[in-house]
């Protein structure tokens, strides 16, 4: 499989709605989770072709060019403005072998950059792209070259490309990781759990796990944890945190055991022989330790559940 040969082709974009007189092709729409709500289209003509947006964000766009007899099918694909996408275009995409399916990576470049990431401000018609139809597979990076003079569609170099994580122009979403001879998108297997549709956004971030065209609910959660400004480390209570297996939190008993909240003075009553199990639990701890047990139980209102003695 080829990665790094581009193919040149010298395409002037005008900024212009497509006006497609014989037929038009249908959008398949997700929901951005970008601030804006404007869409705004890029059109042109190609062989039968998919085309796909793999955006930034984890929404996924998808349109088909409508079939009018000749080899420059008409398509117009709807996409938010300004969000950040990548364009592939695939021929003979129906086929149940997906070896024959033709899959173009699209590249734009001008005189000052080159990149495989898109933005829209205005709607473009990008013209005729004659995609390679004699091949199969993913196919070399498809140079789109841009006049520097046209302003609808942006050319977004980017420092980190979650989408294309090993950078040869190729989306995550086409690349065979495991080579189990299935793209990441269509591989249901155990190498891609936390990133079903192999786009390089993990599930929990991304909004259209599945790249079928639609956002998924809850996809995308926060929580908001407010933490302690301060925190008093007591170390009567991080000893005394032993009793509670007895005794109960905070020394409350909740059982026939009694409660030993509000108790200052356990130095005594712990090193008594008269109770064989506390008895053998005091020799874990100082008395030093036991008695700043008790300055923290003391400090603890008492329960009226007293229980039966058995401390």
């Amino acid at each position: 499989m080829l990665k790094n040969k581009k193919q040149k082709i010298s395409l002037l974009i005008g900024i212009s709605l497509f006006a497609i007189g014989c037929g038009s092709s249908s959008s398949t729409i997700t929901n951005s989770t970008t601030n804006s709500t404007e869409t705004l289209t890029i059109s042109g003509t190609v062989p039968g072709t998919l085309i796909e947006a793999f955006c930034k964000d984890g929404s996924y766009y998808k349109t088909n060019s409508t079939d009018n007899g000749t080899t420059a099918h008409p398509f117009t694909l709807t996409v938010p403005k300004a969000l950040d996408c990548k364009l592939v275009m695939t021929t003979n995409e129906n086929d149940s072998n997906i070896s024959k399916r033709i899959v173009t990576p699209i590249q734009f470049s001008n005189t000052a950059s080159s990149s495989t990431y898109f933005s829209l401000n205005a709607d473009v018609n990008i013209g005729n792209i004659p995609l390679e139809m004699n091949s199969t597979g993913v196919q070399p990076v498809f140079d789109l070259s841009l006049s520097d003079t046209d302003t609808g569609l942006n050319i977004r170099e980017l420092s980190y490309d979650p989408l294309d994580i090993d950078g040869d122009g190729i989306p995550n979403v086409y690349e065979d990781d495991d080579a189990d001879g299935q793209y990441n998108k269509d591989d249901n297997d155990t190498d891609h759990q936390n990133d079903i549709d192999g786009d390089g956004i993990p599930d929990n971030q991304d909004s259209d796990k599945d790249n079928d065209g639609v956002i998924d609910n809850n996809t995308i959660t926060s929580t908001t944890s407010t933490l302690p400004t301060s925190f008093i480390i007591n170390d009567g209570r991080l000893l005394g945190a032993n009793c509670a297996q007895c005794h109960g939190t905070n020394g409350i008993s909740t059982n026939s055991w009694d409660s030993i909240a509000g108790e200052g003075n356990l130095l005594g009553e712990f090193r008594e022989r008269k109770n064989a199990l506390m008895y053998s639990v005091s020799h874990g701890f100082t008395d030093a330790q036991v008695n700043l047990i008790g300055s923290w139980l003391g400090g603890i209102a008492s329960s009226n559940n007293e229980g039966e003695d058995n401390d």
